[in-house]
């Protein structure tokens, strides 16, 4: 066997050995769970800087200026 024949061997083996590690490295990266999230819903009246000491955040608010309808989320 030729010197330049095993280094073209050995950067052959290198590669296919650190592919194999960023395969396995994208598949863990694509197993992370998403978020998981809680909800409630509050009238205008409600105490908001409670919900805010909860760590509810506010989503969106349906019927504004009427009867308003505010729609938190927070982490489970």
């Amino acid at each position: 066997m030729t010197k330049a024949f095993r280094q073209v061997g050995l950067v052959v083996l290198v590669i296919l050995a650190t592919s194999g590690v960023w395969q396995a490295a994208a598949q863990i990266e694509v197993k992370k769970e998403r978020p998981k999230w809680e909800y409630t819903t509050a009238g205008e009246g409600h105490a908001m800087n409670q919900l805010g000491e909860q760590e509810w955040e506010l989503v969106t608010v349906s019927n504004p200026g009427a009867s308003d309808r505010l729609y938190f989320k927070r982490p489970k």
